[in-house]
């Protein structure tokens, strides 16, 4: 990646693009090289270098996700003992999350379509989660509370964090 280029999934996407140009350009050509000349498969080469790009869409989701899922614990679940555990994931995630957006700025746009596709996934396996340890009221209040409302962008990047269980969520 040239020195001056600072956005790897911008410069992926380029250059998939020249990659699948130039390829369209050789295969044209009347002089067919021979077996050792034979160009790269200009197609597949650029659907590799485009899998980079989507490795850190696909990383980026994946940690808006695990931060929604461990937003949703705090604020619903019952024990006390982890919360410290799922506030630490969260300020790490937070920070991750930055890390890829300072190495891939175009992703910065992509943020609230992810969280828009991850959110109510997330927050499903939440509930059911809690279900599975046995805290099926949180779970219900959890999906009333955020099935289709999800968390706001600034709730999931920004320094909120549900220090307590919801009041309607009362401790064993």
């Amino acid at each position: 990646m040239p020195e001056d280029e600072q956005d790897l999934t911008a410069w992926a996407m380029t250059q998939a693009a020249a990659l699948r140009a130039l390829g369209g350009v050789v295969s044209r050509g009347e002089n067919q090289p021979t077996d050792l000349l034979r160009p790269p498969d200009w197609e597949d080469l650029a659907e590799e270098i485009e899998g980079l790009a989507r490795r850190d869409r696909r990383e980026l989701g994946s940690r808006l996700a695990l931060i929604i899922e461990h937003l949703a614990k705090l604020e619903f679940s019952r024990p006390v003992e982890p919360l410290g555990g799922w506030s630490e994931t969260i300020l790490r995630e937070r920070g991750e999350i930055e890390l890829i957006l300072q190495d891939s700025p175009s992703l910065r746009g992509a943020v609230p379509d992810i969280l828009a596709d991850r959110t109510e996934v997330a927050v499903q396996l939440e509930a059911r989660s809690l279900e599975l340890h046995g805290e099926t009221p949180s779970a219900g209040k959890l999906r009333k509370s955020r099935s289709g409302a999800g968390y706001r962008l600034g709730d999931v990047l920004g320094s909120w964090l549900p220090d307590t269980p919801s009041p309607s969520c009362p401790k064993p």
